[in-house]
């Protein structure tokens, strides 16, 4: 009579049961290196299908490791979406209609999860190439309309232009690349250029009454005649004049008061001059070099 294996369902033959071999003494060795072999596997297969793992930052735009497929999106409201499900809601959304942005399709304003200022600090951007979406970063970040703390997330057709951290979160959690300002970039908030003041000398200060002639001089394209007067002494208001290059220069000052306080500012006149004071009254005056009355 045959005996039926109730397990497995197959028909054995009749008589004694075969002998079994003899278990190892290594107890559980195979099935350890099966588990070990079947996690390698599943480890080759996950790398091959996200095309790679790791974080990384690149500046001005330059490439890094991407942590996860950068995929693509039908439009900013997919791009949302796939925030939204890694954890990194942005919400308060504002559709920009008819994006000017060079190759953008779709648009939208939002507020990321660490703003605070009541104003959208994040923009996403869905393009119809991956060429215009890196243009588009390198062109914000050199454009002087970003901060200095920006961080652009590019993927393969789609960008986030938003603030620290939240630029690093998005590419940890969709991949792409996060560029940031290069070194020396101009940037929202930052302080105007300004050019170096000029460099003032002071020439020479004399101060008498009555008539002077005063001694030669010798000055840049820029200069300025600081004066001031007092008639006091002579009994009321009086003259005050002084002349360069007398008789056939500039008249610098020519005030009749009981005193007075000016500056004479002089443009694109280098070189020797000299000056004659025509007056009644006590004075001084002082001659600097380089003084724009900037």
């Amino acid at each position: 009579m045959d005996q039926r294996d109730t397990t497995y369902g197959a028909t054995q033959p009749s008589g004694p049961a075969p002998q079994q071999p003899k278990k190892s003494a290594r107890k559980g060795c195979g099935c350890l290196a099966g588990a070990v072999l079947f996690v390698a596997i599943v480890a080759a297969i996950t790398v091959a299908v996200r095309g790679g793992s790791g974080n990384g930052t690149a500046s001005a735009g330059a490439a890094n490791t991407q942590p996860a497929s950068d995929g693509t999106y039908t439009d900013a409201a997919a791009l949302l979406t796939a925030l939204d499900g890694a954890g990194l809601p942005c919400t308060a959304p504002s559709a920009v209609a008819n994006p000017t942005v060079k190759g953008a399709t779709s648009m939208t304003q939002c507020d990321s999860p660490d703003d605070s200022s009541g104003e959208s600090d994040t923009v996403v951007v869905v393009f119809g190439s991956g060429p215009d979406a890196q243009t588009f970063a390198s062109s914000m970040l050199t454009s002087g309309l970003v901060d200095a703390n920006a961080q652009i997330v590019v993927g393969g057709s789609w960008a986030v232009n938003t603030e620290a951290p939240y630029g690093m979160q998005v590419q940890a959690k969709l991949g792409g690349t996060v560029a940031t300002p290069p070194p020396g970039a101009t940037t929202l908030g930052a302080a105007p250029a300004t050019s170096a003041t000029p460099t003032q000398t002071v020439v020479f200060t004399k101060s008498g009454s009555g008539i002077a002639n005063i001694q030669q001089f010798t000055v840049g394209d820029d200069w300025a005649l600081q004066y001031s007067f007092d008639c006091s002494n002579f009994g009321g208001q009086g003259n005050f004049q002084v002349y360069e290059d007398y008789p056939g220069g500039s008249v610098l000052a020519n005030q009749l008061a009981g005193k007075g306080s000016d500056t004479s500012y002089q443009t694109a006149d280098g070189g020797t001059h000299t000056l004659k004071v025509n007056s009644e009254c006590s004075w001084t005056i002082k001659v600097i070099d380089g003084d724009t009355g900037q």
